[in-house]
Order: C-alpha cells, then structure tokens, then sequence
C-alpha cells in the first residue's frame, strides 16, 4: 500500500533536467504559508510546513520627517503606525509675553502671537555674581549671570564659656540659634561646701559656693594612728603630721607544723593572707605497733593515725570449745564459748516452718509463700518443681539452699527460660513465676528457724 504523502513519479535526473517545469506559478509555496503551519502541496500531495515570517504586533510613532518601513512576512492587522501629535512634537515654556510683540511661534502645539515690547526688554545694570544669590541667574548689561552668594544651612550652636562663633558669609534664612550653654551645664560636679576650703568659692552644677571645709591640720587634729600601727615605708597624715609606717610585716613565711596540744600565737603586724599553721599528722603523732589482739576487747586505741577497737578477750575460761554465738543463746543469758563470756540476745524460742503452696487453680499467677519475718537467710531448703497441668507429670526440679534477700534466680533450659525466683528486701515474701505455657508450680518451704540467725 502506498504512502498518501508522497508523490511517486520518473525519477530519472536526466530526464528531469530535460524537462522544463511547467508548474502553475500561482500554487502556494513554503514562503506563502505561516511560519510553521503545515500545508499539502496543491500539485505534489506533498506535506510541507511555512516559513512566512510572523510579524509580533506593535505600535510605531513617527517623529516628523521619519519613514518606517513595514516588514516582509505576516501581520495580524494590530500593528499601528502613528505621528507624533503637534503639542507633543513643539513641547515649549514660552508664553506670549516671552515672544516679541506681533512675532508667532508654536507652543505645545498652539500658535502664539508675541506680546513682549522688546523696547522695555533691556538688561541694563549694576549688580555682579556677588550680589546674586547662588544658583539664581539674571541679566545685566546683556551679559547672563549666574549668583555666588551662598544659602547658608540653618543651624543650633551652643557655646561654652570663652568660645565664639563667626556667622559665615551668605544669605541666613532667620531661623539659625546661637545660645549661650548653661551655667549648670558648664559646671557640673559633685562637691558640696563640705568639700571646699573654707571661705573659698567655687560654682557647682550652676550654683556658686562657699566653702566651710577644715584645713588640713585640723582636719586631722584627731587622728590616733601611730607609726606602728600603719604598714612598714607606707605613709599616713596624723595629727603630728605625715608619718612613715614601721608596723612589723610577714609576707611569704613557710608553713609551720603544731603537734598535739601545741598553740601558736599570731604576731601583731601584717600578714600577707600566706601564712599557713598546719597541725602535724595523726599519723606521724601516733606512731605505734599494736594490733586489734592487743587492745583489750571493746577498748579503743589510735595506732599510726587509725583507731582500732581491741579483739582481746577480757577474761578467759581453758577448754570452752563451743560454736554458739548470742543469737543462739536466749536472751539475758550467758555462756562460755571459746574462752568467752557470752550473753545471749535472742528473744525466741526454737521455731520451725514448713509451708507448701502451688497455682493450679490458676496457673497464670505466680507462687507467694510468706514467712513470719523477712529473714530467708534462715529458711534452709526451697524446693520448687514445674508440672505439667494436665498430666501433672514433674518437668523440672530445682532446690535452693540458704536463700538470701534480694536473691534473683533465674532458670533456663538452653536460650529458654523455665522459673524466675525473687526476693525483697524488707519483705517476708518470696516470688515464683513459671514462663512453661501449660504448667503450674509447687513450691516447698522448710527450716525457718529463728536460733539459727
């Protein structure tokens, strides 16, 4: 099947060149058609796009004597070519006083007839560009003249005492202030009477004074101070006059060391805040070779800066061999044992325990067992299994010995763990957790036994 968009003919050049093209000359070619607009050849059937220019819209203004020339291409009939309107092009200031009498011009676009007698029109006089003010222009004597008297800027001075200001030359619009400054101002200060000698005058803050300070001497009439009592080559003014200080002086002194019961007094003079008094060491004040074994038992005794209590049993009783201690002997009772008078401090007597507790009837709680005090140290045997619920066939065993407080046992079977075993401190209770699902616990508590503290 053949293309619609091409033309198929002889291409034979030879041919081609022979023939002499007898296309009608009135059939639209690209340069006919809008740049960029696709047409079919009338003849051909051939696809080709324009390449007519597209003229973008605008408006023109001619001045006078210009010419414009209308671009080649297509133009979508918004451009405007226009002249310059007559006002427009004979913008002017004059009026028809500024023109001579019964002379013509064109102003803004209208024709004025002059007015101006240019009999009355002469420049003749005297001034020069001194006598003109700066920037202002004028006529005399046909010559044109541009000002020199400067405008001067308005200002505020204001002057101290002893200081001057000179107007500089030009024209002053009147509002310029020169002002005197304050007396006030100029005397600023903070003595009082009190401060200035007597009958002497001085001006503060604006007001003048007379002074009623004392003289000197009698101003330090009453002075007490002696040369001991001021700093060594420092000098003072006392009642006798100026005086050189001989107080005794203690700067950078070495440290110095008081043993037990020594006391140091410290000097009259001045002290540079360097002077250190250390008491000696314990240590090296109680240098000794006894042991707790040779310091009598419930005595005290310092030995190379430490206090020791003595171990040394006080009175001894041969062939007491015994391991009881106070808990295991009632209270207010004595014994010997090992050579020792005991007295004993337990107020109970021998108790036992035993308690057996389980969570079958709800195996997702854990096992409390409760003693009557918070002492597990002295419950001898804790012996937990875990069960199977339904079959109740053992799965695991674990048996505890001499429990403590704040005991954490924790039991597993591989990365598993099977129980958790927790107590307290300040509680009589001991806690047991099986993580088995489908199990329960049993828990076996025996020994509690006070005597055995």
């Amino acid at each position: 099947m053949s293309d619609l968009n091409n033309l198929y003919y002889d291409s034979n050049m030879a041919d081609n060149l022979a023939t002499v093209s007898t296309r009608d000359t009135n059939l639209a070619e690209v340069y006919d058609a809008k740049d960029g607009m696709v047409y079919r050849d009338a003849e051909t059937r051939e696809i080709k796009i324009g390449t007519m220019p597209i003229i973008k819209s605008t408006i023109i203004t001619l001045g006078f004597n210009s010419t414009y020339t209308i671009a080649k291409g297509y133009h979508n009939g918004d451009t405007i070519v226009k002249t310059q309107s007559l006002a427009d092009a004979t913008f002017a200031t004059a009026t028809a006083d500024d023109i001579a009498e019964n002379k013509t011009a064109w102003v803004n676009g209208v024709l004025l007839v002059g007015t101006l007698d240019i009999n009355k029109n002469s420049t003749t006089g005297t001034a020069t560009a001194d006598d003109i003010l700066e920037n202002k222009t004028a006529w005399v004597n046909n010559i044109f003249i541009t000002g020199k008297i400067p405008v001067n800027v308005t200002i505020q001075k204001k002057l101290n005492a002893g200081e001057s200001y000179t107007i500089p030359y030009g024209l002053e619009g009147g509002s310029s202030i020169i002002t005197a400054e304050s007396l006030a101002n100029q005397t600023a200060g903070t003595a009082t009477a009190a401060d200035i000698a007597n009958n002497k005058i001085a001006w503060v803050n604006g007001i003048q004074l007379l002074g009623t300070a004392k003289p000197l001497l009698d101003m330090i009439s009453d002075a007490t101070a002696t040369a001991n009592e001021i700093r060594l080559n420092y000098t003072a003014y006392v009642k006798f006059g100026m005086v050189t200080g001989a107080m005794p002086e203690y700067v950078n002194q070495p440290k110095k060391t008081l043993l037990c019961g020594e006391s140091f007094t410290v000097p009259h003079g001045y002290h540079d805040g360097t002077y250190i008094i250390q008491a000696d060491s314990l240590l090296n004040q109680t240098k000794a070779t006894a042991t707790a074994d040779d310091i009598r038992r419930t005595k005290t005794a310092w030995v190379n800066g430490i206090l020791i209590e003595g171990t040394m049993i006080q009175t001894i009783a041969p062939g007491t061999d015994a391991t009881a201690t106070e808990f295991d002997i009632s209270i207010g009772k004595t014994a010997w044992v090992n050579e020792e008078l005991i007295t004993g401090i337990c107020p109970y007597d021998m108790v036992s325990f035993s308690a057996v507790r389980d969570n079958l009837y709800d195996i997702t709680m854990p096992v409390i067992i409760t003693i009557p005090e918070h002492k597990w140290e002295t419950v001898s045997l804790i012996y937990v299994s875990v069960m199977n619920s339904t079959t109740h066939a053992v799965l695991y065993n674990y048996t505890y010995n001499n429990v403590i407080v704040e005991n954490d046992f924790i039991e597993k079977d591989g990365d598993d763990t099977i129980i958790s075993m927790i107590t307290v401190l300040g509680s009589p209770k001991i806690t047991v957790t099986s993580f088995v699902p489908d199990t329960y616990i049993r828990v076996i508590a025996s020994g509690y036994t006070l005597l055995r503290g």
